[in-house]
């Protein structure tokens, strides 16, 4: 028996050796693998770009597909137009010719290159809008992107009052203070706090990825965005003043432009044909077209701004009461912490208040967010204003 028990004794400790050596082996490896990954992030940090915001808005005006589009349509219209400026002269110079063709008198009337004119200046406005939408909505991905980062810090201080919350029950419980199903509650707490992290870390994740295909940078390569979101001031533009500038306004340009073009041809078809011919009427047709789409733009104009200048009231307002909900918010899970550590609170109460808690900060960072977007939509219906050109006459 003597025998058998040292035999045992030995076993035993052959046996915890080798499980040491193996706990060891695995240690190591498992150390080895996060050193590995550690120094694979610390690299990927090293190597990426920092942008700011107008970092992020020269990078998508340079790398933008829409602009480079814009700007070609851009160069083809100014093409176009000297085209009909050399066509025109050339007809024009030709004084023994005989107009067979109503192709011709569009020529030589002007019609043709103040259309082709008008064409270059509606091209070259999509060019500057484009520009200042690209500006609006790169903006609003990034704050965005920092929008995130705040969530992220949230959950994680969540994470950490819920895990303090779990030392405090765990000693309640102990003491027998509390039952198993407010032990277990608070358990389950946690693991929701700590999912709450890893969603928000989700979502920071995606936020960039959405950010990068904004600014068209490589999705694979690392990128870092530097800044901060504060909370946005209300747009102080009025209606009134807003439909205003919305006279100087590109679409305002371009709704001008093509009613004036519509009717340039009207004039040239009924000086060609006669009323019981059917281009005349074809003509009456188109500028009948032009007029009412001209006066369809002018009140949509006003219907857009109206509601984009709503969006931002309503915006700013609901801001100011979910800023106000949550001051009262944290007085409130202050003070039922206090209740609940006395034991004159249920476990139920207090998890119920500091959940609460948690989702009013993130809707406080959406409808800042929200707010800083309808600034953005407002701004852009009047404050992207024409730009004259050298040639900005019809005649």
């Amino acid at each position: 028996m003597s025998l058998f028990k040292k035999r045992f004794s030995l076993l035993c400790v052959a046996s915890a050796l080798i499980l040491s050596s193996f706990a060891a082996v695995t240690a190591y490896a498992a150390d080895t693998t996060d050193t590995e990954v550690s120094a694979l992030q610390q690299a990927n940090i090293q190597s990426a770009k920092t942008f700011t915001i107008n970092d992020a808005i020269s990078y998508a005006k340079e790398h933008s597909s829409s602009l480079a589009a814009v700007k070609a349509s851009e160069a083809y219209a100014k093409s176009s137009a000297n085209e009909a400026r050399i066509s025109r002269s050339i007809l024009k110079d030709q004084r023994e010719m005989s107009v067979t063709d109503v192709s011709q008198v569009l020529v030589t009337s002007g019609y043709a290159y103040n259309a082709a004119l008008a064409n270059s200046r509606m091209a070259q406005r999509a060019v500057i809008q484009t520009e200042y939408t690209l500006e609006s909505n790169v903006s609003v991905l990034f704050y965005t992107y920092l929008s995130n980062v705040e969530k992220v810090s949230i959950a994680k201080d969540s994470l950490i009052s819920a895990q303090e919350l779990t030392k405090s029950a765990e000693l309640k419980y102990s003491g027998g203070f509390i039952s198993d199903i407010d032990m277990e509650k608070t358990r389950i707490a946690e693991d929701e706090a700590r999912a709450a992290v890893n969603s928000a870390e989700r979502n920071l994740e995606l936020s960039m990825i959405q950010f990068k295909s904004g600014i068209n940078y490589p999705l694979d390569q690392p990128l870092q965005l530097t800044g901060e979101f504060t909370q946005p001031q209300k747009e102080e533009t009025s209606y009134e003043t807003a439909l205003i500038k919305a006279e100087k306004s590109i679409s305002r340009a371009n709704a001008e432009d093509t009613f004036k073009i519509a009717s340039q041809k009207k004039k040239v078809y009924h000086g060609y044909y006669t009323s019981n011919q059917p281009a005349w009427h074809s003509a009456e047709a188109e500028y009948a077209t032009a007029e009412l789409n001209y006066t369809n733009a002018l009140n949509n104009e006003r219907i857009n701004l109206y509601s984009a200048w709503n969006a931002v009231q309503s915006a700013y307002e609901s801001m100011n009461n979910v800023h106000r909900n949550l001051e009262l918010m944290q007085k409130s899970v202050d003070a039922a912490k206090i209740s609940y550590e006395l034991g004159t609170m249920s476990t139920k109460d207090y998890l119920d208040l500091t959940r609460e808690l948690h989702s009013l900060k993130n809707n406080c960072l959406d409808v800042e967010l929200m707010l800083y977007s309808a600034n953005e939509q407002y701004r852009l219906l009047f404050d992207c204003e024409n730009t004259v050109f050298e040639e900005d006459t019809i005649k």
